[in-house]
């Protein structure tokens, strides 16, 4: 159960870190255009 969960969070976490900064850039790129 616990390495299930390290290997869920490892997987989650950069992608919640990926996808935050991209939503920024996309919401700054509709706001130029």
């Amino acid at each position: 159960m616990s390495v299930t969960i390290i290997l869920f969070e490892n997987l989650f976490k950069p992608r919640q870190l990926y996808l935050q900064p991209q939503n920024s850039v996309l919401s700054s790129l509709r706001l130029a255009s």
